[in-house]
């Protein structure tokens, strides 16, 4: 708690830097020049897109955001007060991270790469209220803490209207919301709850003509309990995994299909990790598209004190998607396009299980990066925390796609691109590919 209370005298007046002139409009002569790696990445792959035979073509892009800090830090909380202090860091890191600033770089590579769908991962939104997860009462459930933040959506979307982009919302799903309780060094000090709400997001680009899709009214497999969650604000056209599966024929034989997590250890309160997907249609000529986006779960390595591997949750998330992506293909057959943060750690001589399982059958679904650049890694995923350092080491993050799309151009993006301030746009790389539709 000590460590919590010094660290905000600290980081008080950075803060408040950081806080002044993150709203800056954009002018005409300075959109894009915050990501000159993605200038030149998105020209190269013009160029080869004016190779390929006249004809539809749609471009996606894949981007996880990062939510600004290591929420994992909160799982290894024995008591309430390191799980206090271990919230308040996450807080204090959030706005070290900068996602304002960030939010610039981002913009300038939707500036160059100007994809027509846009798949968002970890589109955060942090809210506070009055301390009531402070007392000795369990924090509340559902969260009630309402007063705004930051929201990384009416940031981004307001930093790509300053470039004169327009994109709007076609899908969107809320996963984890959670309410802690904190010190907030942006108070001095101040006790108060912190809400966090992850959401995973589709946009589309405004020119481009969407529609909702076609989906199946169920889980296919009906072994999968679903999650009973009210839907968040702005929700649709998405859902979240099953937070059970029946392993056996009694009843009661189930087992978790959600990673959860006792915070603080011995508590009796445990926190959900929410994983889900979007999905959108849209035209592109003649042709229409489906494009499904998701986030599945982590490699979690506790799971191997339990006998089991660390993808095991994945292992039940990955066959929801993929059995929702096969039953909207034979409920209205049309090319479809699979993308997201997979957390399936391509890389060489890795544990490819849970990408073998998402590129192979029935669905035969083609990664595009490995297609058009075999030789190359392009790993996605590696950048510290604080975004100051770290280098991309494996590959998180997918752009997966039916029969029927051709890909012809598949390039990264935030790999050395950096806000003023030296920061990372995210712990991530993002994924531009151009498909040519058959």
């Amino acid at each position: 708690m000590e460590r919590v209370l010094s660290l905000s005298i600290a980081v008080v007046v950075s803060l408040s830097i950081v806080a002044c002139g993150s709203d800056r409009p954009v002018t005409g002569e300075e959109a894009g020049l915050l990501a000159p790696e993605a200038a030149a990445a998105s020209a190269q792959a013009a160029a080869a897109a004016r190779n390929v035979p006249n004809g539809p073509k749609l471009t996606v892009m894949t981007r996880n955001l990062y939510l600004g800090a290591d929420i994992a830090t909160l799982t290894t909380a024995e008591t309430g007060l390191e799980a206090v202090a271990a919230a308040s860091q996450i807080w204090v890191d959030v706005h070290l991270t900068d996602f304002p600033a960030r939010a610039r770089v981002l913009a300038d590579e939707v500036f160059w790469a100007r994809p027509e769908v846009l798949g968002l991962q970890e589109v955060t939104l942090y809210r506070t209220g009055d301390p009531l997860a402070c007392g000795e009462a369990p924090p509340p459930s559902p969260p009630v803490a309402t007063d705004p933040e930051l929201d990384f959506l009416a940031i981004l979307q307001e930093e790509l209207r300053h470039r004169g982009l327009r994109y709007e919302v076609a899908a969107q799903v809320t996963t984890m919301d959670v309410e802690l309780c904190i010190l907030d060094a942006l108070r001095g000090g101040e006790p108060r709850d912190l809400r966090y709400t992850d959401r995973d997001v589709l946009l589309v680009r405004k020119d481009v003509h969407w529609r909702n899709p076609t989906l199946p009214e169920n889980q296919p497999i009906e072994a999968f309990i679903p999650a009973e969650l009210p839907p968040g604000e702005g929700d649709s056209n998405g859902g979240v995994y099953a937070v059970a599966v029946h392993v056996g024929d009694e009843a009661n034989s189930i087992a978790p299909a959600t990673a959860f997590f006792e915070v603080p250890k011995d508590s009796g309160n445990l926190i959900y990790s929410w994983r889900g997907w979007t999905a959108v249609e849209v035209a592109r000529g003649n042709r229409w598209v489906r494009v499904f986006e998701t986030h599945v779960e982590d490699r979690l390595d506790a799971l191997t004190e339990l006998g089991l591997p660390t993808w095991y949750f994945q292992a039940l998330q990955d066959p929801q998607l993929l059995a929702i992506v096969g039953a909207s293909l034979e409920m209205a057959p049309m090319p479809a396009i699979v993308l997201g943060d997979f957390n399936v750690y391509r890389q060489p001589l890795g544990d490819l299980t849970m990408y073998e399982l998402l590129t192979g059958e029935p669905l035969g679904l083609v990664d595009a990066w490995t297609a058009l650049r075999p030789g190359d890694d392009g790993f996605t995923w590696g950048f510290d925390p604080l975004l100051t350092s770290g280098e991309l080491r494996t590959t998180l993050d997918l752009v997966l796609a039916t029969e029927g799309l051709h890909p012809i151009s598949t390039y990264l993006v935030g790999t050395r691109d950096l806000t003023p301030g030296g920061l990372h746009p995210s712990d991530h790389a993002g994924i531009v590919t151009t498909f040519s539709i058959r």
